[in-house]
């Protein structure tokens, strides 16, 4: 809206000192606005976030496959979608970068690039040095406008998980 109201400062300013590229720098502005106001409607409209593991059981020393979907199914594409994954403290994955989110949990972050109507996957492969249940999600979503101006988060509730049984 800030955009908007600015290129009508500079549209009506332009109509007072009678100068045409005042007229051009409004019509740039608000170009802007109504791209960014269109990109906030629609970024997530069509966008769809899901985890999937390869076996709900496992013994100690075996590996569980984690498969991260990200899919676009709309003509506006994503440059960026960054998902920060939330999992429980005792899941390793050999290779990812795990940040602490507290006591009880930590985070996994991943970021895809979304073309038109493009589904990428992304795979982990968990390794279970600890017994007990492990836990994968709830994730978050993030995106921002391609001038990287706005940004707008969504929530993806629900969880995955999986048993390692002890030697």
């Amino acid at each position: 809206r800030r955009w908007l109201i600015v290129a009508a400062f500079f549209a009506g300013l332009a109509a007072i000192v009678r100068q045409p590229l005042l007229v051009v720098l409004a019509l740039i502005l608000a170009l802007i606005g109504l791209g960014i106001r269109f990109w906030w409607r629609a970024c997530f409209a069509g966008v769809s976030y899901r985890r999937r593991l390869s076996a709900t059981r496992a013994f100690w020393g075996e590996s569980v496959e984690l498969e991260l979907v990200a899919e676009n199914a709309k003509p506006l594409p994503l440059l960026r979608l960054d998902v920060v994954e939330e999992l429980s403290h005792n899941v390793h994955i050999p290779g990812a970068a795990l940040y602490p989110a507290g006591p009880p949990s930590r985070t996994l972050p991943v970021f895809f690039s979304l073309g038109l109507y493009e589904r990428v996957h992304q795979r982990y492969t968990v390794q279970t040095r600890v017994r007990g249940r492990h836990r994968f999600g709830p994730a978050t979503l993030t995106t921002s406008d391609p001038f990287g101006l706005v940004s707008k988060r969504m929530d993806v509730p629900g969880t995955s998980e999986f048993i390692v049984y002890p030697r």
